[in-house]
C-alpha cells in the first residue's frame, strides 16, 4: 500500500540539521569535508533511517462505509414496510370482519304450546326460547326448552304464516329430555330466505306424548 511521505522533512532535518547544502563526495570514500554530508553517505544515512521509521500509511476512506449506510437504511425502510403493511392488513380484516357482522342476520324464537283441545291438555306442556343467526345462506340455532311432560323426540323447521301449521323442511338436534338443548345449523334456498324474511318459517318440537307437535314458535327480528 503507497505510504504519504510524511517524513520526509523529518529524514532531511535528521540529515541536515543546518539546513546546508549537500556536498559530493569526493573521489575514494564518503565526505566530510567542512562538515557537510556527501550525497552518497547521506542516501546511505538516509535508507536506513526510512527502515527504522513507523509511517502509518494515509487514512483512506472506508469504502465500504457509503454502502453499509445505504444497507442499513434499506433495511429500515424494509422493516418499517413491512409493520405498514401488517397495519393495513388489520385494518382490512376488522372492516371485513365488520361488514360480515353488519350483514348477519339475528332472528328470535319464542316457544309455546301449539293449540291443543281438552284431551290433549295433559300431555303438551312447555316453553323455550332460541336464536337463530343467519350468515349468507346459513341458519345457525341455539337454544333451550323446558317444562315437557314427556322427553322430546324430534325438532323441525316447518314453513307457514304465523299461527297455521305447515309442512317440516329441515331437522335441528334436540335433547331427548323433558329439558334441554335445542341446536343446528341448516342452508337455507333462496326461496327459504324468502319465507324466512316474511316470518313464514318456525320451529317445532315434538315429545312422546305430542307427536304432532308440543312447542313451536316462528323466527322473528
Amino acid at each position: 500500500m503507497p505510504v504519504r511521505i510524511t517524513a520526509q522533512s523529518e529524514v532531511i532535518r535528521y540529515l541536515y540539521p543546518t539546513n546546508q547544502p549537500l556536498a559530493r563526495e569526493p573521489q575514494g570514500g564518503y565526505p566530510s569535508r567542512g562538515g557537510h554530508m556527501s550525497l552518497k553517505a547521506a542516501a546511505y544515512k538516509g535508507y536506513h533511517l526510512l527502515r527504522g521509521l513507523q509511517v502509518e500509511p494515509a487514512p483512506v476512506a472506508d469504502a465500504a462505509g457509503p454502502a453499509d449506510l445505504f444497507a442499513d437504511r434499506n433495511k429500515h425502510m424494509s422493516k418499517r414496510l413491512k409493520f405498514n403493511s401488517l397495519l393495513v392488513g388489520m385494518a382490512l380484516l376488522m372492516i371485513c370482519a365488520g361488514a360480515d357482522a353488519q350483514k348477519s342476520e339475528t332472528y328470535k324464537v319464542r316457544l309455546s304450546t301449539v293449540p291443543v283441545d281438552a284431551p290433549m291438555m295433559s300431555r303438551v306442556a312447555g316453553s323455550g326460547s332460541l336464536t337463530a343467526v343467519l350468515a349468507g345462506n346459513k341458519l345457525t340455532f341455539n337454544g333451550s326448552f323446558q317444562g315437557l311432560r314427556s322427553p322430546a323426540t324430534h325438532a323441525s323447521i316447518h314453513v307457514g304464516p304465523k299461527g297455521i301449521p305447515g309442512a317440516p323442511i329441515l331437522d335441528l338436534m334436540v335433547s331427548n329430555a323433558t329439558s334441554g338443548n335445542v341446536t343446528g345449523t341448516v342452508e337455507l334456498s333462496p326461496p327459504q330466505l324468502e319465507e324466512l324474511r316474511n316470518a313464514k318459517l318456525y320451529v317445532q318440537i315434538d315429545s312422546e306424548k305430542a307427536q304432532e307437535g308440543n312447542l313451536w314458535g316462528w323466527l322473528l327480528r
